[in-house]
């Protein structure tokens, strides 16, 4: 009940934030559960490959993920040895490696977490003096919040870590290095724009209920009663101005990298924009330079949505048309009034 009433599936499943998820093996599967489960397995591998920064229609890094996969297709003498070797272990050897094989993380429990003194050290409880603190170097709080996820679910794969550590690598010198230190500076000026994202999203037409089965009245939003209106507008004005100014600074990231010679897979994903293999897109700053030529923010602020030319046809028909009233009824006065009245 509470979750139709609040739409919250709209909000979050409209966001398109979605992945495989892989249901444990169990031994009494079918054959048609076994290959839904294949399935999935290869649909969340090749994610977490496209993520990153494995080609995955067999690109130009040369990993063991590629490597294994390869050797699956076209038997050699070292996949003979180890398929003898595992035929040779018990059932239940077996399965535990079979399922080893399938972990990409570590699961570290609370007192594993107190022991190793990864967020808090064990004296005071406190920040100072843990891993935490000692590595968290972050620019914006997104960021923080990532590397805080990946201290708590550490890789357990040897060919992630090395690819994260190669990245890490050519980030420390030469040319990467430079346009990393002007990349900080950028990164700073983002803000937390994982949040941004999820408001304005959910400020806009897909999320406040004018595309629910029910109607504009749907979606709480509709049925909310706004008692301070204008500081309502404000706020939501405000998040937008500051979610352009984000995407803005974000975007100058690949122009930092462009001419910078780029070994990591992992790195080239993250710096470069779509037409050359990465994930930025490639016409952001053009979108961008649309919003901040049609939209103005401080009047936005103020309640005063009033679009510019060029954004709608019939906007623009209606205000040539209002101009060509004004005209003739400009020249209509100065009529009546340079002429002679009638006694």
């Amino acid at each position: 009940f509470y979750l139709q009433r609040g739409l919250i599936d709209d909000d979050i499943l409209t966001m398109g934030l979605v992945k495989a998820y892989i249901p444990p093996s169990t031994s009494g599967a079918t054959g048609d559960q076994s290959a839904a489960t294949e399935l999935l397995q290869q649909i969340f591998t090749a994610e977490q490959q496209k993520e990153s920064g494995v080609d995955v229609a067999g690109g130009n890094e040369n990993t063991e993920t590629t490597a294994n996969a390869g050797s699956s297709s076209k038997p050699t003498a070292g996949s003979a040895a180890a398929s003898v070797e595992f035929s040779s272990l018990d059932p239940d050897q077996a399965d535990a490696i079979a399922m080893e094989a399938q972990i990409s993380h570590m699961a570290l429990d609370g007192t594993t977490l107190a022991n190793l003194e990864i967020l808090a050290n064990s004296h005071s409880n406190t920040v100072a003096g843990s891993l935490w603190s000692k590595i968290n170097y972050t620019k914006s709080p997104y960021g923080s919040r990532l590397l805080r996820a990946w201290l708590l679910r550490p890789m357990f794969r040897k060919v992630d870590i090395d690819r994260r550590a190669d990245a890490v690598e050519e980030l420390v010198s030469g040319g990467p290095a430079a346009a990393m230190s002007e990349a900080r500076a950028a990164l700073a000026k983002v803000g937390d724009i994982e949040r941004l994202l999820s408001r304005v999203h959910s400020m806009g037409g897909s999320g406040s209920g004018e595309s629910a089965p029910g109607g504009s009245s749907s979606h709480p939003n509709s049925r909310a009663v706004l008692y301070e209106e204008a500081s309502y507008t404000r706020r939501k004005v405000g998040d937008f101005a500051k979610l352009l100014g984000g995407l803005r600074a974000a975007s100058s990231i690949p122009e930092l990298f462009e001419g910078v010679s780029i070994e990591s897979g992992l790195l080239a994903k993250l710096v470069r924009t779509q037409d050359t293999g990465g994930c930025f897109p490639s016409d952001l700053s053009e979108q961008l330079d649309w919003f901040f030529d049609n939209f103005n923010c401080k009047k936005a602020a103020t309640g005063q949505f009033e679009p510019a030319r060029g954004m709608d046809d019939n906007y623009d028909a209606a205000c040539d048309a209002l101009d060509r009233v004004k005209r003739d009824l400009e020249d209509y006065k100065h009529e009546m009034c340079s002429g002679t009245l009638p006694s």
